[in-house]
């Protein structure tokens, strides 16, 4: 049996890719998106007292993923593509979690932080979507106000925070996993 992989195939692969644009192209456009709008996402970690990894992760609407270790990582910086539409998906996620209307601080001393515990890290997130920027630091050592969770205890409210607090948590989570920094952590 005889092969041909000359133009055949490559008009083929190309067919393909054309087909797969497309159907991502209707996809975003299914849910509200505009496929050629373009979208920032940043995430900072801050480092802690103790061992906690601090670096900044940034994506965009090309793909594009700049990786900059900062403190103990410091040094290692890398950039790797991803699919564009998992950033546009990530900054429509933000945008339904309601994050352009979070305060810019969630940090000791501010009322939605509630009692803050100490030697936690922060995350700083950063969205730059349909024309609008956004900033958003949250400490993990907030613990939101006492009506958020009356009966659980500081360690609870820490670790599992609810409203607010707790969305920006699940965001900075989806920033890293979309991201894959844990590639960078491991090292």
């Amino acid at each position: 049996m005889k092969y041909h992989f000359g133009n055949q195939w490559a008009s083929s692969a190309s067919l393909w890719l054309l087909v797969l644009f497309a159907a991502n192209s209707a996809h975003l456009e299914a849910q509200g998106l505009d496929p050629d709008s373009t979208a920032a996402v940043r995430l900072e970690r801050t480092p802690c007292f103790g061992l906690c990894m601090a670096y900044q992760v940034e994506l965009d609407s090309r793909g594009m993923v700049r990786f900059t270790g900062l403190e103990q990582l410091s040094g290692r910086i890398d950039s790797v593509r991803i699919d564009p539409d998992s950033v546009r998906l990530l900054a429509a996620e933000f945008t339904e979690a309601g994050f352009f209307g979070f305060d810019s601080a969630y940090v000791a001393g501010t009322a939605p932080c509630g009692v803050a515990a100490t030697d936690m890290p922060s995350a700083i997130l950063t969205l730059r979507w349909r024309g609008r920027t956004k900033r958003v630091q949250y400490y993990y050592g907030c613990t939101g106000l006492p009506s958020d969770a009356p009966t659980d205890s500081l360690i609870e409210r820490t670790e599992n925070p609810r409203g607010v607090l707790g969305v920006l948590a699940r965001l900075a989570k989806r920033v890293d996993m979309i991201a894959h920094t844990s590639r960078w952590l491991s090292r």
